[in-house]
């Protein structure tokens, strides 16, 4: 993610072996926020600054 203000980084998510388990795509021709899209992703490891999450998969 960047700052809107700069070309600094506000935060970084990394994964190794993740997966798009769900993908939506949302358009509006009007509004602030005309175009929008979300994604879950299932991952092995998460890490987003000091902190990290790795799944246990069977």
């Amino acid at each position: 993610f960047l700052k809107r203000d700069s070309e600094a980084t506000l935060k970084e998510l990394k994964f190794t072996e993740g997966y798009l388990v769900k993908h939506r795509e949302n358009f509006e021709a009007s509004g602030q926020k005309p175009l929008t899209e979300s994604f879950t992703i299932s991952a092995r490891k998460i890490e987003m600054g000091t902190g990290a999450f790795e799944n246990e998969w069977v």
